[in-house]
C-alpha cells in the first residue's frame, strides 16, 4: 500500500455459500475516490485458538472470534457486501502503515455509507436469557421510535403505562439497560468510530437498531427519566450512566463546546471524560482520540507506533501546558500529571 496517498483496503464479503464457510476478497481503494462501503466498529476481544478461520483471497485466514461471529451474521445471502475493518484491513505488523492508517480514520468512518457497531450475538456471555432480552429491547426501542421525537407528555406516559403491565415495562428497560452496558460500548476505537458516523447502526446477532434512536433516546433523558420511575429507580440509574449513554453525553459535550469556543476539547479533557474506557494497546488511549480532539492536538500529537507510550504521554502533557489553560478543571501542573497518570 502506498501511504502517500489516501488508500486503505475494502473486505468484499462474500454471500452465503453451500460449504457455509465465510469467503472474502480484498482490494485496494482511494478515499479520494469515495468508494462504497460501510465501516465496522467492535471489540477484538480476547485472543483465542486457531479454529475461528475465513477464507481470504482464497487462502485460510485466522480472525478472533468477535468479528468471525459478526462476518458469520453480516454477510447476504444474495449479494456481495463491502466492508472496512482494522483487523483485516490494516497490517498491524506494519508500524508505517498502522500509522497511517490511524491518522485518516476519521476519514474512514465518516465517509462510509453506514459505521455498524456490532455488540455482539445475541446470546451475550452464555446467558439463557440474552436472546429473549435483545427480543424485548428491540420491541422497546420500536415503540420509543413510534414517537420520533421521544417526548411524551404526562398525560401520555399515564396512558402507556395503563395500557403495559408495570413488570412488562420493568423487563423491558432492563432488556434494554443490557444492550447498554455490554462491553463494546467501553472499547477505546467505538467512541470516535460511531460518534464520526453519519448513519449508525447497533447490530446484535441477527437484529439491527437504528443508532438514531439510542441518540434521541439520550438527548429526551428528562422526560424519560420520569417515565422509567414508574418501573424501577434503580434501573433508571444504572440506564442513564451506562457505558453507551455515556458515549452520546460525550459527543453532546464536545459539540457544545465547540460551539462556544469555535474548537473540539483539548485532549487531556477528552482523556479525563473517557476514564471509564478500556483498550489492548495503551497508546490508543491517546490515539483513538485524535480525530475528536482539538485540531492543534491533532497536529501535536501524531499517530506513531515508533514512540513509546511514556514518549506519547509526556508529548501530551507538554502540548497541554504550551497551549492550553487548565480551564474547568482547575487543577495544578502536580495534579493535572496525577489525573492523566491515572487515566493512562
Amino acid at each position: 500500500m502506498d501511504i502517500r496517498k489516501p488508500k486503505i483496503r475494502l473486505v468484499h464479503l462474500q454471500p452465503l455459500r453451500i460449504t457455509g464457510g465465510i469467503e472474502c476478497e480484498l482490494t485496494l481503494a482511494n478515499l479520494y475516490e469515495k468508494p462504497m462501503y460501510e465501516a465496522l466498529s467492535y471489540e477484538w476481544g480476547p485472543l483465542c485458538p486457531d479454529d475461528f478461520r475465513i477464507k481470504l483471497g482464497g487462502q485460510e485466514h485466522f480472525v478472533r472470534e468477535n468479528l468471525w461471529a459478526a462476518l458469520r451474521c453480516l454477510r447476504s445471502e444474495e449479494g456481495v457486501r463491502t466492508l472496512w475493518m482494522d483487523a483485516i484491513c490494516v497490517d498491524q505488523s506494519n508500524i508505517p502503515e498502522r500509522n497511517h492508517q490511524v491518522s485518516q480514520m476519521g476519514r474512514v468512518y465518516s465517509q462510509a455509507s453506514a459505521v455498524i457497531a456490532w455488540i455482539g450475538t445475541e446470546n451475550y456471555q452464555d446467558t439463557i436469557k440474552s436472546e429473549n432480552n435483545v427480543h424485548l429491547a428491540q420491541d422497546f426501542l420500536h415503540e420509543l421510535n413510534a414517537n420520533r421525537n421521544l417526548k411524551l407528555s404526562r398525560r401520555q406516559i399515564a396512558k402507556y403505562e395503563k395500557n403495559m403491565r408495570s413488570d412488562d415495562l420493568g423487563l423491558k428497560i432492563y432488556a434494554l439497560m443490557a444492550l447498554c452496558y455490554r462491553s463494546c460500548w467501553t472499547r477505546l476505537w467505538v467512541d470516535q468510530e460511531v460518534l464520526l458516523s453519519q448513519r449508525g447502526m447497533v447490530q446484535c446477532g441477527s437484529f439491527t437498531f437504528n443508532l438514531d434512536t439510542f441518540r434521541r433516546l439520550f438527548s429526551a433523558g428528562l422526560v424519560w427519566r420520569e417515565f422509567y420511575r414508574w418501573a424501577d429507580d434503580t434501573a433508571a440509574t444504572k440506564m442513564w450512566t451506562s457505558p453507551c449513554m455515556r458515549l452520546f453525553e460525550l459527543n453532546k459535550r464536545n459539540q457544545l463546546y465547540n460551539n462556544q469556543h469555535q474548537t473540539y476539547m483539548t485532549m487531556i479533557q477528552l482523556m479525563l471524560r473517557t476514564s471509564y474506557t478500556e483498550c489492548g494497546d495503551a497508546r490508543d488511549k491517546i490515539f483513538r482520540l485524535l480525530n475528536i480532539s482539538a485540531q492543534c492536538c491533532r497536529a501535536a500529537i501524531p499517530p506513531d507506533y515508533s514512540r513509546s507510550f511514556e514518549e506519547i504521554r509526556q508529548s501530551v502533557l507538554e502540548h497541554h501546558h504550551s497551549q492550553h489553560s487548565i480551564g474547568n478543571y482547575d487543577m495544578g501542573s502536580r495534579d493535572l500529571f496525577k489525573a492523566v497518570a491515572e487515566y493512562l
